[in-house]
């Protein structure tokens, strides 16, 4: 999509001035290394990633849910052992939510691994063994453009990052989430890209390429 005058020799992008077509930057890019918690297994009608979630931090988070579960076991201990109010029952409700949801995400960091199972009729996304939101399924055939993104902030100062898909009805779609390295969202999105035959182009707010 691109013309050459002939009067003066500039050449100039004509994409976008007749229908059906836009401009796109295609771009070339150096090979992302396969990240330590990433597994590839591919063959010529499959690809499967998998990424395991164990991190040092869960050795970290597990004295922790032990004191607050423990406190909470001993809390609800005396107040059914001496008959307490009921306020004494319902007022750490919210800690109780709190103590399953760190308990269980630990458990997921000590267990779970997500696969991206990619063939050329879907893409599907899955975490297991523990049930965890973010599983997802969609045709291959209608994902235009595959990008990275900056996900959200901790008080720690760490950032998730995640792999976003660019449909061919102009929606965008979150493919995986969670990722804490940067490498290893731009090398999902490397591979899922070659397997796909997906021209690697720029989409505007994408994280940045090493």
């Amino acid at each position: 999509m691109a013309a050459k005058c002939r009067v003066c020799n500039a050449v100039f992008s004509i994409a976008g001035r007749f229908p059906g077509t836009a401009a796109v930057a295609i771009r070339n890019r150096v090979d992302v290394p396969c990240p330590s918690r990433i597994r590839v297994e591919s063959s010529p009608s499959q690809l499967v990633i998998k990424r395991r979630w164990f991190t040092p931090m869960a050795f970290a988070l597990l004295p922790f849910c032990i004191i607050w579960n423990g406190f909470l076991i001993f809390w609800y201990s005396i107040a059914f052992a001496t008959n307490g109010p009921w306020i004494m029952i319902l007022f750490p409700a919210l800690h109780v939510a709190a103590g399953v949801y760190l308990t269980w995400y630990t458990a997921a960091l000590f267990l779970n691994t997500s696969t991206i199972c990619a063939d050329f009729q879907s893409v599907q996304v899955s975490h297991s063994p523990l049930p965890w939101p973010g599983n997802a399924r969609m045709a291959s055939e209608r994902i235009e453009q595959l990008f990275c993104e900056s996900g959200k902030y901790y008080n720690n100062g760490m950032i998730t990052y995640r792999v976003c898909a660019r449909l061919v009805d102009g929606s965008k779609t979150k493919l995986i989430t969670g990722l804490q390295e940067q490498g290893e969202a731009l090398f999902i999105e490397q591979e899922l890209e070659r397997f796909l035959n997906i021209e690697d182009a720029a989409v505007p707010g994408e994280l940045r390429h090493l």
